[in-house]
């Protein structure tokens, strides 16, 4: 029997008389074909459900093993995460934009796909090296283990990179929803199973591995072969791993600096944490980090819209297409301002009421605070659309030197400011922070715009 290779580039003469014998049969109706493109609306809508209910199964496993075990098991787990990701986060390169934003197609996918497999590998030898070094045996075991999870999750992000590509996020979405509720299952039944957080880690990190092999890359290459099916051709259909070392350095070089901007982008995230507590305790820090994770509820949303948006956005860029690009560009510009706007005003009137119902007493004293984060949140909502679009013009060494500025503000503002008025100096210094990234951000934007559209004014 000839060995299966789940990457095989062309389908056997039985799959083409399976898909020939297929066609004969009229579809329903208004069907369309399972590898048509989907309607952005659609795309947003499964990546938004998707990315909720997995961040929700991600915060469930914290709950779940806080109710069942001790305090010193959630440090355990915190830790194995807090270690795990910016390791991986470095390690992703963003490849994902770099291969969506591909414009000719320079680059095979399977080369894509090389690289993330080496550097997922590099990444988790890096995160054993850091675990050998500490004393304790479960927080050592605990980092290997979620290591080998977050590089399982490493390669579901480049194979969700090829269906996003063509416009088909419900398969992403559904992997979302697989992996979590897997996840989170095995977590909890090796806990109740074993009363140890390393087994309880690994059933987190079986379902990750579940999930690429059972549902992400079958529906990568179905999705492929119906693709070659419907008389589609290029180097971004050819979906086997390659480790040529030429063209995975240069697919490094381009990365690198889109790599780096995320790794600073999340360091800038959490830098007034720092020092609230190094000035304020980690009382304080605990009340600041609270109110600050409230920015990701709209934030999930306005991701999951501009992630749905990459790929028509890039079409349009790439036909040279100046209205439809910038009319999609203010569309979800329209969107993200409208959401920063509804969460600043329920900051503002229901402020006292939403932190009084979610936390404690004690965190319903800090509206003001709640307030100034929500303004900071609606900058980074604003911001964020523009810097998807420098993305897809592939403008990635300038979101570096931006996101190194806003860095500097942050650190600068943040110096000067926590210490002399606290809680209220750090979200000052963090919108500090997000002024520069959006002045920057829009500076380039303007730039690019007249690079790309040199015929045509660069806004109108």
């Amino acid at each position: 029997m000839p060995e299966f290779d789940p990457f095989q580039e062309e389908a056997s003469e039985t799959e083409v008389i399976a898909l020939n014998a297929t066609a004969e049969y009229p579809r329903p109706a208004g069907a369309k074909p399972n590898h048509a493109p989907l309607a952005l609306r659609k795309n947003f809508s499964w990546v938004l459900v998707g990315t909720m209910l997995y961040a929700v199964c991600n915060w469930a496993m914290t709950i779940a093993l806080a109710k069942m075990g001790t305090t010193k098991e959630v440090g355990y787990y915190q830790a194995g995460v807090a270690i795990t990701q910016p390791i991986i986060l470095a390690a992703m390169l963003q490849l994902r934009s770099v291969m969506l934003t591909d414009h000719s197609d320079k680059h095979r996918y399977g080369q894509y796909l090389g690289l993330r497999i080496v550097t997922s590998v590099l990444a988790l030898a890096i995160m054993i090296g850091v675990a050998l070094t500490y004393s304790d045996r479960i927080t050592t075991w605990v980092v290997i283990v979620t290591g080998i999870g977050v590089c399982w999750d490493a390669i579901s992000d480049i194979l969700y990179g090829f269906v996003q590509r063509y416009q088909r996020m419900d398969r992403m979405g559904a992997s979302l929803l697989i992996k979590g509720f897997l996840s989170i299952g095995l977590f909890i039944a090796c806990y109740l199973v074993t009363k140890n957080v390393i087994f309880a880690v690994l059933g987190s990190a079986f379902g990750s591995l579940l999930t690429v092999c059972f549902w992400d890359i079958p529906t990568t290459i179905s999705l492929a072969r119906a693709l070659k099916h419907s008389g589609k051709q290029g180097p971004m259909l050819q979906l086997r791993p390659t480790f040529e070392p030429k063209a995975l350095w240069e697919l490094t070089c381009i990365s690198f600096a889109l790599g780096c901007t995320i790794v600073l982008v999340t360091f800038n995230t959490y830098l007034t944490r720092y020092f609230v507590f190094g000035e304020l305790g980690v009382a304080s820090m605990g009340i600041y980090s609270s109110l600050a994770q409230l920015v990701n509820v709209v934030g999930t949303m306005v991701m999951s819209l501009v992630t749905a948006a990459v790929p028509p956005m890039t079409e349009k860029f790439r036909d040279g297409d100046r209205k439809g690009f910038l009319n999609l560009f203010n569309k979800c510009m329209l969107v993200a301002g409208a959401l920063g706007a509804g969460a600043l005003l329920v900051s503002v009137f229901l402020g006292h009421f939403v932190l009084l119902h979610l936390f404690k007493p004690v965190y319903a004293q800090h509206t003001s605070l709640f307030v100034w984060i929500m303004v900071v949140g609606c900058i980074f909502y604003i911001s964020w659309p523009i810097t998807n679009a420098l993305t897809v013009f592939r403008a990635f060494k300038i979101q570096l030197w931006t996101a190194v500025a806003s860095l500097v503000a942050s650190l600068g503002a943040a110096y000067v400011l926590v210490p002399r008025f606290g809680l209220l100096g750090a979200a000052w210094a963090f919108l500090a922070s997000m002024l520069v990234r959006l002045l920057f951000s829009a500076w380039a934007f303007a730039v690019e715009m007249k690079r790309n559209f040199p015929d045509l004014p660069a806004l109108t």
